[in-house]
């Protein structure tokens, strides 16, 4: 199973640590808002998420527990493509 890049994630204690502030603030906010915005707009739910960080020790079983539920939501959906042919 591929671990693709769906998100981007920003630790708030690391914007701040970066020294977004003044202008910059005002632009990520803005884009910050207009993403929220457009989920909105098309219907979507708020995003909610859980993260865990890669030093954590829930990350890996929390990897494997995403990896067998896909692989099982695969195995579902093959056996019903082959039930319906």
């Amino acid at each position: 199973m591929i671990r693709d890049a769906r998100y981007i994630v920003l630790k708030m204690t690391d914007v701040h640590a970066a020294g977004i502030i003044g202008q910059e603030a005002a632009v990520f906010n803005a884009v910050c808002d207009k993403v929220f915005w457009s989920r909105r707009e098309r219907g979507k739910n708020d995003l909610g998420c859980v993260v865990v960080e890669s030093d954590w020790p829930e990350y890996e079983p929390t990897w494997k527990a995403i990896e067998e539920r896909m692989v099982q939501d695969y195995k579902v959906a093959d056996f019903f493509l082959r039930v319906g042919s």
